[in-house]
Order: structure tokens, then sequence, then C-alpha cells
């Protein structure tokens, strides 16, 4: 399985932009996604936000490798609905334990790298 970063540069080079365009499109600088792509950085809630809103991203191959890359017309209207939490949550279901575990991990770990825990 591929980690996150070798997804996002295949997002990158599937829409043939490089590095700062790709920055520029996901309000981010060139440096962080060099870094993303190389796993040095955990990539933040924003990123991901904007990966499945700008480029249509299904968040389950995002996050965990699973599925398929792009997100189906229903998903898009899932995502455009006011129940954000909702939709992760019933999205988070499906996945195995095992990534449920990893995301859940990394939603711990932002919540005490800004004080919240």
């Amino acid at each position: 399985m591929s980690s996150i970063g070798e997804r996002i540069k295949k997002i990158r080079i599937e829409f043939k932009l490089n590095q700062k365009e790709f920055a520029d499109k996901l309000e981010t600088s060139q440096k962080s996604i060099s870094e993303y792509e190389r796993n040095i950085t955990s990539i933040n809630e924003k990123i991901i936000a904007n990966l499945i809103k700008i480029f249509k991203i299904d968040s389950n191959w995002l996050i965990a490798g699973q599925g398929e890359m792009f997100i189906n017309d229903n998903k898009i209207k899932k995502i455009e609905s006011n129940n954000i939490s909702e939709n992760i949550m019933e999205d988070f279901k499906t996945l195995d334990i095992k990534n449920q575990k990893a995301i859940y991990l990394e939603i711990l770990t932002k919540l005490k790298e800004e004080g919240k825990i």
C-alpha cells in the first residue's frame, strides 16, 4: 500500500502540476507539498479538505489508500452539504479497524498540538 505522501504526489502528477502550482491551488507552500510528498510532515485538515473539494479526491483513497482516487457525483453532493461531520463519521465507519485507529491517532495528535486535549 502506498503512503499518503505518495498519494498526494500521484494527485499532483495526475493533474500535471509542479509542486509550486499544486501548492498555490491548495493555498500552501511548495515546501509543504515537498514535505507531504516525502512523508516528512503530516498533512493537515485544511489540505485534506482542499484536495477533496478542488480535485474531487475520495477521502478513503486519500487517507487510507482504499477505493478509487476520484469521488463519484453522490459523494460530491455529500461534501457540499452542511453535514460534514456526519459525512466524515459515515465514511470513517467504512474503514477497517487498522485505518480507523491510524486516523484517530492523527486526530488526537492534532488536538494535542492545538492544546485542545
